[in-house]
């Protein structure tokens, strides 16, 4: 072989190793900063969660002469140092350290059975006051129950679509972070009855029967399967399609209709601007740690916004073009704005703006 052809032979090779090379530097490079970012997220969160739980007289600094305060000082701060373990030693991992303050996944309030070819069935949790009886889940509504969404982070969600038959839009209902599919199927199936449309909902990764652990980037991951199902499985159109957000569910529901455009619409439940400024709500900035930063997002939506109650929601509703006649119940805090009439007043009112606008874009 020549000396000019093994000349070629090494520029080529050294070439594409070079490629490979480059790739691999930029993946490790980028997996540091997600840590990086991670452990100042859980830094500063802790810091605020520390500052705005425990008097400031009470430091790290008289922690060390415990012994010298009185009876309840010594128990605050034991429940304090158990806390601070709980959190951060079990395990000692920055997106676990996150995920527990976020997320609260409460008990598994529901079962679903089948015995041969019959239909899959819910049973729910019949009360809060006992929690080990369930009862079937039989609403005047046809549904369907979803075992087997698959995410793009390897979580496998449950899913329950009510079908209503007078409406042709959808809501795809992201809950709060407490509850779970079986603590929300009798206020959906309430919820689908008075707006006269289908919902869909499900449970995020770590809730209920759905696999996985809860976290930010699940969470996203969560929602866009969510939709997938929705309009793949049961040929839902985009445009007639309605996101809807009830606390943490906001983070996700605005972070999929900043990137999707093409949505009939957008309700935002008691939202939060952004994880810390709910432990500040009177924080200015967004630091490049914060999680959820909603309040960075809503202006790339495009869509019709309706929000709905809550300090943060002023923010959100002043960033976002496209947002609706906010609402703002009073008397009415974070966990009961849907006991309240003009809750369902002002969603049946936006609904009716969604279809016609449905309308007149044929």
């Amino acid at each position: 072989m020549s000396r000019g052809v093994l000349v070629v032979v090494a520029i080529i090779w050294s070439h594409i190793f070079g490629v490979r090379l480059y790739w691999r530097l930029k993946s490790s490079f980028s997996m540091i900063i997600d840590s990086f970012r991670n452990f100042c997220t859980n830094l500063i969160l802790f810091a605020f969660w520390w500052s705005t739980t425990y008097p400031r007289q009470i430091g790290f600094v008289q922690l060390m002469t415990i012994t010298e305060m009185a009876t309840e000082e010594r128990e605050s701060c034991c429940m304090c140092c158990g806390i601070l373990c709980r959190l951060i030693c079990c395990p000692p991992c920055p997106h676990a350290i996150t995920a527990k303050l976020a997320f609260q996944p409460p008990p598994q309030s529901y079962n679903i059975y089948q015995e041969g070819s019959v239909t899959q069935q819910l049973w729910i949790q019949e009360s809060y006051m006992q929690p080990g009886k369930k009862v079937l889940f039989d609403p005047h509504l046809p549904y369907h129950l979803v075992t087997d969404i698959r995410t793009r982070r390897r979580s496998t969600l449950v899913g329950l679509y009510l079908e209503h038959p007078n409406s042709s839009l959808t809501i795809i209902f992201s809950h709060g972070n407490a509850v779970d599919l079986g603590m929300m199927s009798i206020f959906l199936v309430q919820l689908a009855t008075q707006l006269e449309c289908s919902i869909f909902c499900y449970d995020y990764s770590g809730y209920g029967m759905s696999s996985g652990s809860p976290s930010e980037t699940n969470l996203y991951a969560d929602l866009a399967a969510a939709f997938e199902c929705v309009t793949q499985r049961f040929g839902v159109t985009p445009g007639h399609v309605i996101l809807y957000g009830q606390s943490i569910g906001t983070a996700a529901t605005v972070d999929f209709a900043a990137k999707n455009p093409n949505i009939g619409g957008v309700v935002l439940h008691a939202p939060l601007a952004s994880g810390l400024r709910v432990l500040r709500p009177t924080l200015q900035r967004t630091y490049c740690c914060d999680p959820f930063p909603s309040i960075e997002k809503v202006h790339q939506i495009a869509s019709p916004d309706q929000v709905i109650h809550f300090s943060h929601g002023h923010a959100l509703h002043e960033r976002c073009p496209s947002s609706q006649n906010p609402l703002w119940i009073e008397g009415a805090d974070h966990n009961d704005v849907e006991m309240f009439p003009e809750y369902i007043d002002r969603l049946g009112e936006f609904m009716e703006d969604i279809r016609n606008i449905n309308l007149e874009q044929g």
